[in-house]
C-alpha cells in the first residue's frame, strides 16, 4: 500500500486568522537592561568552580602522580588553596597549566609502556590508566568554570562602563 500526500488548502475563512497569529509571532529585540539578567549568577560560577576544585584536587592528590619541573614545588600549596576554596587566585594559573601537563605525560608514559608490551592502549585497559583519564576530566571541568568566573567577571567590568 502505497501512502500518498496531498497538500491541504485552510478554508478561506481561517486565512485571516492565521495572518494575525504570524503578526503576534514577530520576536522582539531584549532590552538593555535584561542582557545581564539572563546570565547566570556570579554567585553560582563561583559555587561550582569551588566545588570542581575541590574534587580535582582530591583526585591529584589521590593519583599521587610522579612530577617535575620547575613549578612542581608550587603544585602542594595550589593544592591546599583549591581544598580550602581559594580556585580563582591568579597566580595559580601558570601552576595549574603545568599540573595539566604533568596529567598529559603521565597519560603518555602509560601509552608507551603498553606499545612496549604490544598492546594497544585503545583496548587495554588497566586502573591507572582510568584513574588519569579521570583526573584530566576533573581538571577539564574545573579549568572551564574557572574561565567562566574570569569572563563574567571582564563582562560585568564592561558592561558597567558601557551602560
Amino acid at each position: 500500500m502505497k501512502l500518498v500526500h496531498r497538500r491541504v488548502t485552510p478554508p478561506v475563512s481561517f486565512l485571516p486568522k492565521l495572518a494575525f497569529l504570524k503578526k503576534a509571532a514577530i520576536p522582539r529585540a531584549p532590552k538593555r537592561e535584561t542582557i545581564m539578567s539572563n546570565l547566570a549568577p556570579l554567585e553560582d560560577l563561583i559555587y561550582d568552580t569551588l566545588r570542581q576544585g575541590r574534587i580535582f584536587a582530591e583526585a591529584w592528590e589521590e593519583a599521587a602522580l610522579d612530577t617535575s619541573g620547575s613549578l612542581r614545588r608550587l603544585y602542594p600549596a595550589t593544592i591546599t588553596r583549591l581544598k580550602e576554596g581559594d580556585c580563582l587566585e591568579d597566580q595559580d594559573t601558570d601552576v595549574l597549566k603545568c599540573m595539566a601537563e604533568a596529567i598529559l605525560e603521565a597519560r603518555a608514559d602509560i601509552k608507551a609502556k603498553l606499545a612496549e608490551q604490544g598492546r594497544n592502549d585503545r583496548d587495554y585497559l588497566c586502573a591507572r590508566k582510568i584513574e588519569l583519564d579521570l583526573l584530566m576530566v576533573y581538571f577539564g571541568s574545573f579549568w572551564k568554570r574557572r574561565q567562566k568566573v574570569f569572563d563574567r567577571r571582564k563582562t560585568e567590568e564592561l558592561y558597567g562602563r558601557l551602560f
